[in-house]
């Protein structure tokens, strides 16, 4: 069960305008605004180390967001699907859809999901004060694909639910069927984890 958050110390804005994000939550109960963030992730990689990207990346699309919106506290989110140390972006069509899911087939790959906690203090003289990092942390969900023959392949990306997604498929939905087991922890798995995301919320304390 998803802790409650009964109270916060300051608005709440989701530096994401993802529709899956929001809809995580609106399930736990928040009040938030959701606001574009601007940052560039694909500037922002660690090389060979896919779960620090994901980190960096949730990092810096949570400080951009608060940078212009000083006295909320800003939820930065990132999500990376990784095969060992290989990065896998949104795929542009369903033919590098249907390559990425083949090169996943009865392999087990990983999402990193990302989250970051900010806050820049709200200073009478209108300048910019720099955000702070409240606290940040990375859920890793190890994710077992069943081998999949091109006929299945095929059958689920006529779902169109590989499209907007790293990892060209929708887990909370019919892409559970691509798995060798019921998967835990959906939050996580949808790209924000609501258990630590919710304890980090009820613990937190602003800088003055």
């Amino acid at each position: 069960m998803v802790p409650m958050v009964k109270h916060l110390p300051a608005p709440l804005i989701l530096a994401s305008t993802s529709k899956y994000r929001q809809a995580l939550l609106k399930e736990a109960g928040l009040s938030f605004k959701a606001v574009a963030s601007l940052a560039d992730e694909k500037k922002h990689e660690v090389p060979g180390n896919p779960k620090a990207t994901a980190a960096l990346r949730a990092r810096v699309k949570g400080e951009e967001v608060a940078m212009r919106f000083p006295g909320h506290i800003v939820i930065g989110a990132d999500q990376v699907c990784a095969l060992g140390l290989e990065i896998f972006g949104k795929a542009s069509s369903a033919v590098e859809a249907k390559a990425r899911l083949r090169q996943m087939s009865g392999k087990t790959h990983e999402l990193h999901s990302a989250f970051s906690l900010l806050y820049a203090v709200k200073t009478s003289d209108k300048q910019r004060s720099l955000p702070v990092v409240l606290f940040e942390e990375v859920v890793t969900i190890p994710m077992d694909m069943r081998p999949l023959t091109d006929q299945e392949i095929d059958d689920y990306l006529q779902t169109g639910e590989w499209q907007g997604v790293a990892g060209c498929y929708q887990a909370e939905n019919q892409g559970a069927t691509l798995f060798t087991k019921p998967l835990d922890d959906l939050s996580a798995i949808i790209g924000l984890p609501l258990n630590p995301l919710s304890r980090a919320l009820a613990a937190i304390k602003l800088p003055s």
